[in-house]
């Protein structure tokens, strides 16, 4: 009844699906020469991908890292939470209950709320994006959105910033090295802190192998 109530109650304060399902995804200034090569480029970098363009690979990768229930969730893991809250008040990190849909829903939305505002709001904003936008769409919006370091917004403009080539040019090492940064995008990227980046890269290798999503030989190559 609760959280019925908390949802009616923050209902009218949501988004509708038009004003996210079209978000701007702005593009940096470039600065070219005459002969149009790229000197520079100002403000954010972002460079968006269609679901089609996005390695099959890199999908398993943050969900292995992200988000394992993905796909049979409603936008909200409740067993996630659960544990998340039970770790919180035993002082031990179990992992967070933000799903890949929560995580959309903070990073498109509320940015004049406080923190708790925010957060009070994310679970009934992800259940109303689950509702009206399919799973690869959500995937997609995350995906092009979301922060990978180095003034870089979503994968692909990640891809060139840390190596210099599209997306679908990255290997499995690769791909996993760009999700481990998102949890700490400006020090624990490959520029920053190259020994912290291969830690992390490794703990997303050992979860995808763990999660029969990368063959034991594919693991050995990758690490």
């Amino acid at each position: 009844m609760i959280f019925s109530g908390a949802y009616l109650y923050l209902s009218p304060q949501l988004p509708s699906a038009e004003s996210y399902r079209h978000v701007q995804l702005e593009t940096p200034l470039r600065i070219l020469t005459a002969d149009l090569k790229l000197i520079d480029e100002i403000g954010i970098k972002r460079d968006p991908v269609r679901y089609e363009e996005i390695p099959p690979m890199m999908i398993e990768a943050v969900l292995a890292s992200e988000d394992p229930r993905f796909y049979s969730h409603p936008g909200v893991d409740i067993r996630g939470l659960m544990r998340g809250f039970y770790g919180f008040i035993r002082g031990v990190n179990l992992g967070g209950g933000s799903t890949i849909t929560m995580q959309l829903a903070n990073n498109i939305s509320f940015d004049s709320d406080n923190v708790y505002a925010r957060k009070l709001k994310e679970i009934p904003f992800a259940l109303r994006i689950q509702q009206e936008l399919s799973k690869e769409e959500i995937l997609t919006m995350y995906l092009n959105l979301i922060y990978f370091g180095q003034g870089a917004d979503g994968i692909n403009a990640a891809a060139f910033a840390y190596y210099g080539k599209p997306i679908s040019e990255l290997g499995i090492a690769e791909f996993a090295t760009m999700v481990s940064v998102l949890p700490c995008p400006s020090v624990c990227n490959p520029v920053a802190n190259p020994e912290i980046a291969e830690r992390r890269r490794n703990i997303v290798l050992n979860k995808m192998l763990e999660q029969g999503r990368i063959s034991r030989e594919e693991h050995t190559i990758a690490v």
